[in-house]
């Protein structure tokens, strides 16, 4: 009867136990990734439906751009405009403005607002200032 040398086992059982601990560490990384790719799964099916309810709000209640928005005192069943459409509203005019011949018109080829000066024929994008 042959016998194996303590030292051969000894090395051959430690390689055993390092390809164990090599297994499990594997084992370990590979139930991370499934992890995180249910993570992944999750949070992309989260950001789908956090879309689809953000656009059935929007199907719902905001208001068509040249709709009329309902009064709040009125009952009806318009939709609610949220200005998501719709440019904010324009301040009037300020007095010295009007004195000097300033007028707020407009532009349906830019959709926006302009000012023009009917005595000189100035026109602005934006609000004259006082020394205009």
């Amino acid at each position: 009867m042959n016998l194996i040398p303590q030292a051969q086992l000894d090395k051959e059982f430690n390689e055993a136990r390092d390809l164990v601990a090599k297994a499990r560490a594997l084992r370990k990384i590979n139930e991370k990734r499934r992890e995180m790719s249910n993570i992944q799964r999750e949070l992309s099916q989260m950001a789908d439906a956090d879309k689809e309810s953000a656009d059935l709000l929007l199907r719902k209640f905001a208001t068509p751009v040249g709709q009329e928005e309902p009064s709040l005192f009125q009952k009806s069943k318009k939709r609610i405009n949220f200005g998501i459409d719709t440019p904010a509203p324009e301040p009037p005019l300020k007095p010295w403005m009007v004195r000097s011949g300033w007028s707020r018109e407009f532009s349906k080829r830019a959709n926006r607002h302009y000012y023009f000066n009917k005595n000189d024929g100035q026109t602005l994008w934006n609000p004259p200032s006082f020394k205009n």
